[in-house]
């Protein structure tokens, strides 16, 4: 398990910021996040291209545009708040300038709205599986809770796999002005409006979304929830809150509180900000990174079907899972957040549409009236691992100690996290590690050849092998790897996928009868999500994608997808 530090801070916002920055050097292991932040522009593009000389070309020039683009952002940060980041890193003994870099989310969010605007459709899709948003949360109180109170679950997925989750903290404040307040973070990143809550009982938690309407003369996402948990005491002071501002970029807030034991979805795009409460009689709100309300469904930035089955199968899953609950305890919440449950089929699988995922670096579950907030401290799936019980102490002095309580088991009866079946995972997660940092699809692919060594018959797996196969130009083998897959994949969006790829793969390798009669099977399944699939299965029917037209196929580790 990893080492959990607790700090308190008190005063201006820039002296919290100065004190938070020297307790963390004082202790250790903060220049990984600071050091990682700078490079996430560069991984935006890296990790969704193609390793063509256009792929390489594009990262140097849109490098200084990034720059240009984090120094606007910095620009819109309210003063107080940017001093507190400069003050952090500062004592952190690092270059203050840096922090401009704890934009980097809403420069990813911006930029896919703004490619989108632009008519680039395909160069905003690719850069959206570069780093798929995948955060989900829930919120469950009444009925659904022992002793009716609020609890608020929440996995942080992020592109910071061996940082985030080897280092976590919770930081409490005490601000000179307004309501204390506490976050959850890494060691070297002060991001207070990401994952917070405070002294009236509210807890917040930031979901990435994408839209058109987006701009880089705004407030950022950790300026927005960081004067939210600062200032308000109630979802509508909260709400009021947000409206108040121009945001720079495409968010989902759920809020709780545990005083009014209800929640409320915020949803913000540069054009507006919009409310969600839960439906009349249901004691739960969730939310991972679609849209809810209608109006701001409409310019939406969909990157991919595969994308809207993650989110939806992930939500689906957080919602079936409150319908059933009663009397829960923190223990059950974090035992969901783990789950590697595929919700149509009720199986388990390594990746796709479930709660479990490589990119999963902090799960947290608030359970604000017993005054705890459980923090994992496990690997990723954080959800998974152990979580250690962090009591709220408003009332403590200044300074950093390390938490060394009991550690509580979290999800260890999933088949991904003993035996065979956790040391495939493993190599699993090294090739979505490997995505991360860019690597060559051939050393991706070692690490899955690894995986289905020891788990032969996993479709995921085997599956993200077939299409490292299918863009290497290796058709045999890619049809090999598909047909496997689907021996064993029973749920109808991924197995319409694999029928698809299955399909092309034997064509370019000139089997058109094989060919045709796997066009037929995907033409037989109904999903919403395959209409596009389906569509174009139709069309190489009569007109076939050539071989050539596949080699460098685009490929997402995180979202098992090609294309």
């Amino acid at each position: 398990m990893h080492p959990l530090v607790q700090i308190h801070v008190s005063g201006s916002q820039e002296e919290m910021g100065f004190k938070h920055g020297q307790f963390v050097a004082s202790v250790g292991n903060h220049r990984e996040a600071l050091g990682y932040y700078p490079t996430m522009p560069a991984r935006l593009i890296q990790a969704a291209g193609r390793h063509t000389l256009a792929d390489r070309l594009a990262v140097m020039a849109a490098g200084p545009l990034f720059e240009l683009a984090l120094a606007r952002l910095e620009s819109h940060r309210r003063p107080e708040y940017l001093a507190r980041s400069r003050a952090f890193a500062e004592g952190a003994g690092e270059d203050p300038s840096s922090t401009r870099y704890f934009g980097v989310m809403d420069l990813f969010q911006n930029t896919i709205g703004m490619l989108t605007r632009m008519g680039l459709v395909a160069f905003a899709q690719r850069a959206a599986h570069g780093m798929p948003p995948a955060c989900s949360s829930i919120a469950l109180w009444g009925s659904k809770t022992a002793d009716g109170r609020m609890l608020h679950g929440r996995n942080f997925d992020f592109p910071g796999v061996g940082i985030w989750e080897k280092w976590p903290a919770v930081v409490f404040c005490s601000p000179d002005e307004g309501l204390r307040y506490g976050f959850t973070t890494t060691r070297g990143a002060d991001v207070p409006g990401v994952t917070c809550f405070n002294e009236a009982g509210l807890t917040l938690t930031a979901h990435t979304r994408l839209h058109r309407d987006v701009t880089f003369s705004g407030m950022p996402i950790i300026d927005l929830g960081h004067e939210i948990i600062r200032r308000a005491e109630t979802l509508e002071d909260a709400l009021a809150i947000a409206r108040e501002q121009r945001i720079a970029s495409s968010w989902g807030l759920i809020l709780s509180s545990a005083r009014e034991h209800r929640a409320l979805l915020i949803e913000t795009t540069a054009a507006g900000v919009e409310a969600t409460w839960p439906a009349p009689g249901e004691d739960f709100l969730a939310s991972t990174n679609r849209y809810h309300h209608p109006s701001l469904q409409l310019d939406e930035v969909t990157p991919s079907a595969s994308f809207v089955h993650d989110c939806e199968g992930r939500l689906d899953t957080l919602q079936r899972a409150a319908y059933r609950a009663s009397g829960w305890s923190p223990e059950q919440v974090m035992a969901l957040m783990g789950s590697h449950v595929d919700p149509e089929t009720g199986t388990e699988r390594a990746a796709g549409s479930i709660l479990a995922m490589p990119c999963s670096v902090q799960t947290v579950v608030a359970d604000l009236e017993d005054n705890a907030f459980f923090v994992s401290v496990g690997d990723t799936p954080t959800g998974r691992g152990g979580f250690t019980r962090v009591p709220i102490d408003w009332e403590r002095p200044d300074g950093i100690q390390a938490l060394a309580g009991p550690t509580i088991p979290a999800n260890d009866e999933s088949i991904y996290a003993t035996g065979d079946g956790a040391e495939a995972y493993a190599h699993y997660r090294r090739a979505y590690v490997l995505e991360q940092h860019a690597a060559h699809p051939n050393e991706i692919r070692k690490a899955l050849q690894q995986a289905v060594a020891l788990t032969p018959d996993d479709p995921t797996y085997r599956f993200l092998l077939g299409a490292i196969a299918m863009r290497n130009g290796e058709f045999p083998a890619a049809r090999a790897d598909f047909e496997h897959a689907l021996q064993h994949e029973h749920s109808r969006f991924p197995r319409g996928q694999l029928l698809l790829w299955a399909s092309r793969a034997a064509q370019a390798a000139g089997q058109t009868e094989v060919a045709e009669g796997l066009r037929r099977e995907l033409m037989d399944i109904r999903h919403p999500l395959l209409t596009g699939h389906q569509a174009a299965a139709k069309a190489e029917s009569t007109r076939p994608r050539s071989g050539r037209s596949l080699l460098h196929t685009p490929i997402s580790v995180q979202l098992v997808h090609a294309g």
